[in-house]
């Protein structure tokens, strides 16, 4: 699974995986530890096994549209900030 985790107070945005969502969001989350909403995605079982490459492709992806604690060039296309520590 690929989730979301979102701070709409702080306007920040956390991309992650599990393949046990459950247990994973009951984990500490220092990045994001606000947060008051969330959304997941079910891969595929064919490409469930690949779940992280998806995960980092997202946060690149995300972090050349929103501001991003590695200062990587963005296009500011709204009001929130990518939450992960680790851009790959």
């Amino acid at each position: 699974m690929i989730y979301n985790l979102i701070d709409t107070k702080n306007k920040l945005i956390y991309i992650g995986e599990a393949s046990k969502l459950v247990p994973r969001l009951r984990q500490d989350h220092s990045s994001i530890p606000h947060w008051d909403y969330f959304r997941y995605d079910v891969l595929p079982n064919e490409i469930a096994e690949h779940r992280q490459k998806f995960e980092r492709m997202l946060i690149k992806e995300f972090a050349y549209l929103l501001a991003n604690k590695q200062n990587i060039e963005y296009k500011n296309i709204g009001r929130f900030k990518l939450a992960n520590d680790k851009i790959v």
